[in-house]
């Protein structure tokens, strides 16, 4: 009997890596509010949080397609990185509150759909796009061409 591995779920996620992911849209967002706390103090930076999103978008689209495990591995342990960075006691604390939040948020996006292509689980982001999004999308499409 051969057991076959299935991790990571998807070998190449969604079948095209530089698709659209939510994965790298909410890495590019948590960078986002990095790069705009940047500079709020002098020898303190958000290094950890900011290298750890440019790890996970690195691991997801240079890795992954490649070396599936390795890049699944490393994609999962760069935003485990992120996460901790952002929620311990860390110089996010020291942050006005909304880009705290709003890097959490970026992050937990991009868990979601990580998950979603480790794992194999359909995830809230996921189930969203799937049932409500894509069918407007469909509808809008089948109305712009009945034009």
């Amino acid at each position: 009997m051969i057991i076959r591995s299935t991790f990571p779920y998807e070998k190449v996620p969604d079948g095209v890596i530089l698709a659209p992911h939510h994965l790298t849209i909410g890495a590019l967002i948590g960078l986002y509010f990095c790069a705009i706390v940047w500079d709020n103090y002098r020898y303190r930076q958000p290094h950890v949080v900011g290298g750890s999103l440019l790890s996970v978008i690195f691991s997801f689209i240079s890795i992954w397609p490649y070396y599936p495990v390795l890049g699944a591995v490393l994609t999962l342990l760069s935003l485990l990185a992120a996460t901790i960075a952002v929620m311990v006691r860390s110089i996010w604390y020291e942050y006005p509150l909304k880009y705290r939040q709003g890097v959490a948020t970026a992050i937990i996006i991009a868990w979601d759909d990580a998950l979603s292509h480790t794992f194999g689980v359909q995830t809230p982001l996921d189930w969203l796009f799937l049932n409500i999004i894509f069918p407007l999308i469909v509808e809008l499409h089948k109305f712009v061409w009945a034009l």
